[in-house]
């Protein structure tokens, strides 16, 4: 039950921005069932604007009646209603996953129910957030048991390169010979470069946190990638947020955490494909970062109109040595999804139709002590 003041005026600034910071969607409606605040977070959730739902009938707004039919039972009842796990469909986009709370907003002065505020929650989010936690739970398994490997695999390695290497010299005068030990030479710069795969895998090096411009970073590698074979035969697209916040991180780990995602959606992209790299700031996410701040939160599109990824490939993609490729490692993915963990941010893979997947990354901004002048001090983690 909520308390509201005799005064109805309009929310001050001060008053809308504290609503604004609240991360879950808040609207409060009227006796009559009419809109009079919404929230940041409603938008994003609803995928309505504040000028066109406010001053709305709450029945007229949407053609589902269940907001509307929650706020009439919290008037008629004078109590909390509570709605968990509810498919509340939006305005823009499929229908959302979330969790309702119908809190009746009781007079001060006369005690009579006035109207009503409504709480929403992405329920998606929070079956996300555990999600992760079980992901990073495993991975950190893995990774224990890959550096292990690793290191007790690079030794011998070396001896067997070293000594494959002496015996190239001698038999240079026997090409049938020499063959071999060059194929040697081959697989165990393979080996080496997979070792160093699974060492990164098993603990990326936040060594140099400080303030990054995704823009600038995913614009770098783009231009780098448009000069190999597999950018050559794909048009390349940017539709970039000039007004996103920097995000705080290692530039060098989460450049390798978006080189993998676009050379990925590269090599899936058909000869004259398209690729699009997206950037926006996004409401209807909540992420913690670190000592527990809620920050806005910075999402990236990976699109490509490649044969997309099978449902059932879906769950283990960013399982460590899993790939769909003949030629894989299956190091890639889960080496950008454990970065983006790393970094208090979510990764996604979702199907498109008729074809093609994209990749959506999920960071929180830096914190905005930390000035917006892009002049971020950097730190060693």
């Amino acid at each position: 039950m909520t308390r509201a003041p005799t005064d109805r005026a309009r929310l001050s600034p001060l008053g809308e921005e504290i609503l604004d910071a609240v991360a879950d969607a808040l609207v409060s409606v009227d006796a009559d069932g009419t809109v009079l605040t919404i929230n940041l977070a409603a938008e994003g959730i609803l995928g309505v604007s504040r000028r066109s739902f406010v001053g709305c009938r709450l029945s007229d707004a949407f053609a589902d009646d269940r907001l509307a039919a929650l706020h009439h039972r919290a008037m008629s009842s004078g109590n909390t209603i509570h709605e968990a796990g509810v498919e509340l469909p939006t305005r823009l986009g499929p229908p959302r996953r979330v969790n309702i709370v119908a809190s009746p907003l009781i007079e001060d002065a006369t005690t009579r129910t006035i109207g009503t505020v409504l709480t929403i929650q992405s329920a998606e989010g929070f079956a996300i957030h555990d999600d992760d936690e079980r992901r990073r739970e495993r991975l950190a398994q893995v990774g224990i048991l890959a550096s292990g490997l690793a290191h007790e695999i690079k030794n011998p390695l070396g001896g067997i390169k070293g000594a494959a290497q002496l015996l190239q010299r001698e038999v240079r005068d026997l090409p049938s010979l020499a063959k071999h030990t060059e194929v040697i030479i081959k697989e165990a710069n393979r080996v080496n470069d997979l070792i160093g795969q699974l060492l990164d895998f098993a603990k990326p090096k936040l060594t140099n946190i400080q303030g990054v411009n995704l823009n600038r970073l995913l614009n770098e590698i783009l231009l780098l990638q448009a000069e190999t074979p597999e950018g050559r035969r794909v048009a390349l697209e940017t539709e970039f947020d000039p007004s996103i916040p920097e995000v705080l991180g290692d530039t060098k780990t989460l450049t390798s955490a978006f080189l993998n995602l676009v050379r990925n959606a590269l090599e899936a992209s058909p000869f004259d494909g398209r690729l699009v790299v997206r950037t926006r700031v996004v409401t209807d996410y909540v992420l913690v970062g670190e000592a527990g701040t809620r920050r806005k939160v910075i999402r990236v599109d990976i699109e490509d109109d490649g044969p997309g990824i099978a449902r059932e490939d879906l769950e283990k993609i960013f399982t460590p040595f899993y790939t769909t490729k003949h030629d894989g490692t299956g190091l890639g993915l889960a080496i950008s999804h454990q970065i983006i963990l790393d970094h208090h941010g979510r990764i996604e893979l979702v199907p498109r139709r008729p074809r093609g997947t994209r990749a959506e990354v999920f960071l929180p901004s830096a914190p905005s002590e930390s000035g917006a002048n892009g002049k971020k001090k950097g730190r060693k983690a």
